[in-house]
């Protein structure tokens, strides 16, 4: 069965509907992890300098501490990533629909572009975005490099 124009067209726009959606939510998605990240990282040094442990039970806790921490800050960073390349490939669908829709080239009643041409999408590889992936990056490593400390000097009670 074939598919008229119009109907070509509605699935398209659909798809950049959804396109724009999925770009929202990944976008949040980076800030939402460093941010649950930082706050889990936030408990675990609050818990660290508010119970006192008592010595013989240090030699299991602090590992234990040491070993959450780590794990959750590798999947902290994996799932930025992987969020991040999803972001650029729905950006890239985006781009190339914006072109395929012409909103570069059709023209206002006042005479000027949908979208300025300077905004023309040149796609980007993956790694033009390292400077934006390496702010969360950066964060989630320094809380755990902090948490890391802190669970080396926690309190410990004497016996």
């Amino acid at each position: 069965m074939k598919c008229s124009d119009s109907q070509r067209h509605q699935a398209l726009l659909h798809l950049y509907d959804h396109t724009h959606a999925e770009i929202t939510r990944y976008r949040d998605y980076e800030w939402k992890i460093t941010s649950w990240s930082l706050v889990l990282f936030a408990g675990i040094v609050a818990a660290t300098n508010a119970v006192p442990v008592p010595a013989t039970h240090r030699v299991c806790v602090q590992p234990l501490l040491m070993v959450i921490t780590v794990v959750l800050a590798a999947y902290g960073l994996w799932h930025i990533y992987f969020v991040h390349k999803q972001l650029v490939w729905n950006q890239c669908l985006r781009r190339r629909m914006e072109v395929f829709f012409g909103l570069f080239d059709e023209k206002l009643c006042d005479g000027k572009t949908i979208l300025p041409a300077h905004w023309r999408p040149v796609v980007p590889p993956f790694f033009d975005h390292v400077s934006h992936i390496g702010t969360f990056w950066s964060l989630i490593v320094l809380g755990a490099i902090y948490v890391l400390y802190s669970i080396r000097y926690m309190n410990v009670l004497a016996n």
